[in-house]
């Protein structure tokens, strides 16, 4: 029998990886004449990777719901999501080039 510990952290690592690839996914679903190249094999490692740590610094705050093995799954996965989704937001609010917040203080001379 796995643990409940493996599986939620199995479930945070994949949300987090899920969301990661995600955009990648559906641009090459959309194009039909994707083909892949070795560059995308480095990123996707480098998405593991970082899913990897992620998911180590994250685990430790997520509180393991009482259920079965699919409702921690299911559980851990949301968490991952919406972790990962958070920091992707952040990062682009706070970047220079794609930030709102700078692109509006760049207009009022600030």
């Amino acid at each position: 029998m796995i643990s409940v510990h493996i599986i939620a952290f199995l479930g945070i690592f994949t949300g987090v990886l899920l969301r990661t690839l995600l955009p990648a996914i559906r641009k090459a679903l959309q194009d039909p004449e994707f083909e892949w190249n070795h560059t995308y094999t480095g990123t996707a490692l480098t998405a593991i990777l970082v899913a990897i740590l992620v998911t180590l610094r994250a685990y430790p705050t997520f509180a393991i719901p009482q259920g079965g093995a699919l409702w921690v799954f299911s559980q851990a996965l949301l968490f991952g999501l919406g972790l990962n989704s958070l920091i992707n937001e952040a990062y682009k609010w706070l970047e220079p080039a794609s930030s709102p917040l700078i692109k509006d203080a760049g207009r009022r001379g600030e």
